[in-house]
């Protein structure tokens, strides 16, 4: 079958009304699904074959999360949320307890740090304003990452971030790190948070997919977080687990790939 027909057979079965997908998530996530199926089938035409595999559509986009895939970001996260408990009177969590709350956005992380019928809106408020001073304090990539981020980028994939973390902290981070480390200035080519339609639904991917110029079967989502493999698994992409993060995957969810390493994760995007 040729490799435009089979990505739509492929496409159509997975992404269908009524098929595999929750009603709502297939209401918000269809109209992205059918602008991709609509303008991506002369990349996936023209798209370059693996080399390894005759026939298979070689991976060119790397869409990865941000704290605890990309980032060590729990120290900052902490101070952050600790500044809003001291706020509201109560005691501080650990960092490794703060850590263990994130992955769901910023709404969800104060539901988790305050108890029930808390003023969560000053919370907001506290909590952004501490962190827009914090965000870039003590985050850093992983180690290991510049080097990986600098391999992909000379082997000319494209390169993302997808984060349910709100949008300007995700760009304060990224463009700080991108400077400490001296990483090429196109390197990010999208850099998607949370703003909107949040991860596990594969809105956000399906954004990036258009910005990048690939189809889902070009791209690989890498997170630590059950809702990085089902964003991956309903937009149709690669997904890989890494295991130093923040979360544990659910024994119901399989990522693709699961890496337990740098190098893991190296062979796994630069040898797949």
């Amino acid at each position: 079958m040729p490799a435009v027909a089979m990505w739509c057979s492929t496409f159509s079965r997975q992404h269908a009304p009524g098929v595999g997908l929750p009603s709502k998530m297939i209401a918000r996530s269809w109209p992205y699904a059918a602008s991709l199926l609509q303008i991506r089938l002369e990349t996936l035409a023209s798209a370059a074959l693996s080399p390894t595999y005759p026939g298979v559509i070689a991976m060119r986009a790397v869409l990865f999360d941000l704290d605890g895939t990309l980032l060590d970001s729990s120290t900052d996260l902490a101070m952050s949320a600790n500044a809003v408990r001291e706020a509201m009177d109560l005691p501080p969590l650990a960092i490794t307890e703060v850590a263990a709350m994130v992955g769901d956005g910023l709404g969800i992380l104060l539901q988790r740090l305050l108890p029930a019928g808390s003023d969560f809106s000053q919370a907001r408020s506290i909590f952004a304003q501490h962190y827009d001073q914090q965000c870039i304090q003590y985050t850093d990539f992983f180690p290991g990452f510049a080097a990986l981020l600098k391999q992909c980028h000379e082997q000319h994939y494209r390169l993302g971030v997808v984060s349910n973390k709100p949008q300007r902290w995700c760009h304060a981070i990224v463009d700080h790190l991108s400077r400490k480390h001296q990483l090429p200035d196109d390197l990010w080519q999208v850099v998607i948070g949370g703003d909107g339609v949040r991860k596990p639904a594969p809105d956000p991917l399906f954004q990036a997919f258009e910005r990048l110029q690939v189809s889902p079967a070009q791209a690989t989502m890498v997170g630590d977080h059950a809702n990085d493999i089902l964003a991956g698994q309903a937009a149709g992409c690669r997904s890989i687990y890494v295991t130093w993060g923040y979360a544990t995957l659910p024994v119901e969810v399989r990522a693709d790939v699961v890496c337990e390493d740098m190098a893991e994760l190296t062979k796994a995007l630069l040898h797949p």
